[in-house]
């Protein structure tokens, strides 16, 4: 995103020194300060703007804090506002924002020409909403300013390049642009790129960015070269030309500064082709070479996205680090530390004990309620049930998540539904996908349907799919109504209708079955159908009957086998201990086992039976 419209608005505001010395001004201007001059609150804004210019953010904070009395309260709020975006201070610049915003606020829904001042104000709140995330605000803004600057108060260019920069986070790409230039312009091309890489066209966009290399190699600064050179790896590494992004990275990273944070970010990507392993990696060497303290404090360099990106990667690296993971604001640090919690140790303990540890935790913490950082302990517990194929367990704790508030379909309940879809198919579990459409249907709504399109698109075919017409044909309306030029949804809001079936017989016409069949294929089989023909044509193999099997020698087939065969030897009424044996036993060990025997009834002769004496 280009930050030269930034530096030009601050290049308007006087500075009154020689030669451009910054840092004599800077230091004259406090000398003046601290002597109470009679105009401190002028001399102060030229402190600030010298500091400013000298990337010296830190000193700027400090100087405002030391003489925040001096001056009007809004005599310094674009000064202030770039210093905390500079500084990433969140907090104080929402709340320096919010006492210009509803000024501000108006001018846009008036319409009216932004003055020098005004515009800076904005071009700050855009720089700060795209480095956070807001990118609809972000894109709002710089589209306000590129509509209202027919007086050429900034280069068509730059806003060009800040108009297209948000959008490619943006849910559509194709977002139209006030800005259409036909000049070649490097930082253009870049973002170009961004865009139709966002939609998919990684060939148009590595085109696009190499035309933005050959006119930053004459135009632009190492700076832009490299930046443009990472990215074209990014490319090859998305492509799947794996070679190609290595062999870039390498060069950029020889060409790169120690000091560069650009730096970081090349270690990452070259890093992230290497294979881990939890048993073979050394995870502590990893995270040095990584340089995770440098990483740690030039945070406030990075994007929300870039910085969230890297921060995932450190806590699954420091997880398997067995290192401890503290509980911060984000969902994912605090579903980790949790999981430390339950699991004794991460890279030991099996798969299978940890599965079922997490089970019966997230099936607890669910009872009392889903709010907090219940999800990422879910997805965690429900990867570890897909790890040892356990699906019912999985879809258990899916179904529990759900049931605890069956009217809410917030996020969460999104992506638990796209969860139970896959398992519901690996398990063949129709009658619960029909029981859980049937339920989505039940809540519905077009409000619900502007939140997220796409998921109620997927119900709506799926609805399709088991012959509910109606109920798909009413999602596939609303969702008309929001973007008539979804193609996904056809030229009619009716689908599923007599309509097609005259073009559908011409289609199956053309098919030939038997060559189909011929070449391999096998018609489609519902996979709870527990006869099926093919169960039913296969031939089952007999066993092989051995008809002259070799019997012992000495087999004698009227001879009883002995009814003592089960018993160890020792406790057998034929069994006689040995020498040895004898020799082992205590004096008078043998005489008892002998009168052990003779008391056993069992083993006594019974009497012949004989004729009675009258």
């Amino acid at each position: 995103m280009s930050k030269a419209d930034l530096t030009s608005l601050l290049s308007q505001l006087s500075v009154q020194s020689q030669n451009n010395k910054h840092h004599e001004v800077s230091s004259t201007c406090m000398k003046l300060l601290s002597s109470n001059c009679a105009n401190a609150s002028d001399v102060l804004r030229q402190c600030i703007i010298a500091l400013i210019k000298q990337d010296k953010y830190q000193q700027c904070l400090k100087v405002l804090t030391k003489y925040e009395t001096l001056g009007d309260s809004e005599s310094l709020t674009l000064e202030k506002l770039y210093v905390y975006y500079k500084l990433s201070k969140t907090k104080s610049f929402e709340k320096l924002y919010s006492t210009v915003a509803s000024r501000l606020e108006e001018i846009k829904t008036r319409g009216d020409v932004p003055s020098v001042h005004i515009r800076g104000l904005l071009h700050v709140r855009a720089q700060f909403c795209y480095k956070i995330g807001k990118h609809q605000e972000a894109f709002r803004i710089y589209q306000y300013l590129a509509s209202h600057n027919s007086d050429g108060m900034d280069n068509e260019v730059e806003l060009a390049c800040n108009e297209r920069a948000p959008s490619t986070h943006l849910p559509d790409n194709s977002a139209s642009f006030v800005t259409q230039l036909t000049s070649d312009s490097f930082d253009l091309f870049f973002n170009e790129s961004m865009i139709f890489l966002g939609n998919g066209q990684m060939d148009v966009a590595l085109n696009l960015l190499k035309k933005a290399r050959t006119l930053a190699a004459s135009e632009g600064t190492e700076d832009d070269l490299h930046s443009i050179d990472l990215q074209i790896a990014y490319v090859y590494q998305l492509s799947g030309n794996n070679a190609e992004s290595k062999l870039v990275l390498n060069r950029l990273m020889a060409n790169l500064k120690p000091q560069s944070t650009m730096l970081l970010l090349a270690q990452n990507n070259l890093k992230s082709f290497t294979d881990l392993s939890k048993y073979t990696t050394n995870f502590s060497l990893l995270l040095r070479e990584l340089n995770v303290e440098r990483i740690n404090s030039s945070s406030q360099n990075f994007t929300e996205y870039q910085w969230q990106i890297l921060n995932t990667n450190l806590l699954v690296l420091q997880l398997f680090n067995n290192s401890s993971i503290q509980r911060k604001s984000s969902i994912l640090s605090r579903t980790l530390a949790t999981y430390q919690e339950i699991v004794d140790n991460v890279t030991l303990e099996p798969y299978e004990s940890q599965a079922t540890k997490l089970f019966h935790h997230v099936m607890k913490s669910i009872s009392c309620g889903i709010s907090g950082s219940v999800i990422g302990v879910l997805l965690l517990a429900v990867q570890l049930q897909i790890l040892e194929k356990k699906w019912e367990r999985a879809i258990q704790l899916c179904e529990s998540f759900l049931n605890k508030d069956r009217q809410a379909i917030e996020y969460e309940q999104r992506v638990i539904c796209y969860i139970l879809f896959q398992l519901y198919e690996i398990a063949g579990r129709d009658n619960s996908r029909h029981i859980l459409l049937g339920r989505l249907f039940e809540v519905f709504t077009s409000e619900r349907a502007k939140e997220d399109p796409p998921f109620w698109r997927q119900v709506g075919f799926k609805l399709l799919a088991q012959e509910s017409v109606e109920d798909a044909n009413a999602i596939f309306s609303e969702l008309k109504k929001l973007d008539p030029t979804d193609t996904l949804l056809g030229d009619s809001p009716r689908l599923g209708t007599h309509e097609l079936d005259g073009e559908l017989e011409s289609l199956i016409d053309m098919v030939d079955v038997q060559q189909l069949i011929d070449l391999g294929s096998t018609p489609f089989e519902r996979k709870t159908k527990k006869t099926s023909e093919k169960s039913l044509k296969r031939v089952h193999k007999r066993k092989r009957v051995h008809k002259n099997r070799k019997l012992p020698i000495g087999y004698d087939s009227e001879k009883l086998p002995n009814p003592e065969r089960w018993l160890p030897l020792r406790d057998r009424s034929d069994y006689r201990p040995n020498k040895k044996q004898l020799a082992k036993q205590t004096q008078g060990g043998a005489s008892n086992r002998k009168m052990d025997q003779s008391l056993d009834i069992s083993k006594k002769k019974q009497p012949k039976k004989g004729r009675k004496r009258r």
